[in-house]
């Protein structure tokens, strides 16, 4: 954001401040309205977020963008995403619900701490052409121990691509044992 650009919006929101204060001169007045504002902008900062999630932009590209956090490296990201999760049902996971622009699926965003993308968003499509990219740039990171051991974790857990590996099962003169 240019300078101007910041310039007119803290003129704009000076202006906000005197009309929603007119005939108020009291300060808790002054706090009530100042809490408002911040709880709007907060509102207004979680959906330009899944907004640009939505629209393909990596956690890291959002975080560079927004001001006082590039200091912070590589936890940038996971700040950004710890102001906007919303707690998850059940499993305490905490997410950011989005559509996606390529699948139109409904994705919950679990954030940028790493994993493969399919664990990591839920909800896009079968054929979802974004997810498949992000899968492999994900998996081109990977060292190659990395990659097998996480080739091999997904087909044992993964229910995402099919079913989890069949039981085997023994015949001793009658039912069959399971092995686990």
């Amino acid at each position: 954001m240019s300078a101007e650009q910041e310039r007119a919006v803290r003129v704009g929101m000076d202006r906000t401040r005197r009309e929603m204060l007119a005939g108020r001169d009291d300060a808790v007045a002054r706090v009530e309205l100042e809490r408002r504002l911040e709880l709007e902008a907060r509102r207004g900062f979680g959906q330009a977020v899944a907004d640009a999630r939505a629209e393909g932009f990596t956690w890291e590209h959002i975080a560079g963008r927004v001001p006082g956090l590039a200091r912070h490296g590589a936890e940038a990201a996971e700040m950004v995403f710890e102001l906007v999760a919303v707690p998850g049902a059940g499993a305490n996971v905490d997410h950011l619900s989005w559509r996606c622009g390529n699948c139109d699926g409904m994705v919950l965003d679990r954030g940028p701490y790493g994993g493969h993308p399919t664990d990591a968003e839920p909800g896009h499509g079968d054929a979802c052409a974004r997810l498949a990219a992000e899968a492999s740039r994900y998996v081109a990171g990977l060292d190659a121990d990395d990659q097998l051991a996480a080739g091999i974790a997904r087909l044992v857990t993964d229910d995402v691509h099919g079913p989890p590996c069949a039981t085997p099962t023994f015949e001793l003169d009658g039912p069959g044992l399971e092995l686990w």
